[in-house]
């Protein structure tokens, strides 16, 4: 009965990390809005915090949102039946954490400032990693095979369609309307971010039962 109590405990272990990873991000990202008032959200992209006063703040941000991201893949492995897991699913969600840790170290061209190398890799990587992500969103949804998914199923898909949406919104904000574009992409981000808390606290119950 130990051994088994211990077992649950560290498959939970993951989840966690991923929890707490996810939050620092949130919490940086929140906190950086006051820690750099020059920046208007409604145009500036959260990258953008990484450079100048407090970049440091946005740099530490990434890396939780990577290294949560990574966790998350490892507890979303030990809470689903082998039959139900999805392997394209589990690559892509570790690419968008791969991505992320990229922009984390290649900063983004400042808005109005001339394009560079590292800011066209730093946007290589950003774009891939939504795109990775939305891919592990609507592949994962091959996790209603397992029961312990199944009945949260239709919340899933609901939320890897308004996933898409809001990735389509803040691209099409950023060709005709780039005064609202970084409005656009923190709400993008609030969904983002939404369905990874989402997936982990739900690993986290599934590993505690």
């Amino acid at each position: 009965m130990r051994e088994l109590q211990t077992r649950s405990e560290v498959s939970a272990i993951p989840a966690l990390v991923a929890i707490v990873g996810l939050g620092l991000f949130a919490f940086a990202v929140m906190a950086l809005h006051f820690l750099r008032p020059d920046y208007n959200p409604a145009t500036r992209f959260v990258s953008e915090y990484a450079l100048g006063n407090h970049g440091w703040f946005m740099k530490l941000a990434f890396f939780a949102l990577a290294f949560g991201s990574t966790a998350l893949v490892v507890a979303l492995r030990r809470s689903t039946a082998r039959p139900a897991a999805s392997t394209a699913g589990f690559v892509c969600l570790g690419l968008w954490a791969l991505c992320v840790f990229v922009a984390g170290i290649v900063d983004t061209d400042l808005l109005g400032a001339p394009d560079t190398v590292q800011g066209a890799i730093h946007g290589l990587a950003s774009l891939v990693a939504f795109v990775s992500l939305i891919l592990s969103s609507f592949l994962l949804l091959k996790l209603k095979q397992d029961e312990r998914w199944a009945a949260s199923h239709r919340f899933w898909a609901v939320m890897s369609f308004v996933m898409l949406g809001t990735f389509l919104a803040f691209v099409g904000s950023m060709i005709a309307l780039p005064n609202i574009a970084g409005l656009v992409q923190r709400i993008f981000l609030a969904v983002v971010l939404t369905w990874l808390f989402a997936r982990a606290k739900h690993a986290h119950s599934i590993a505690r039962s």
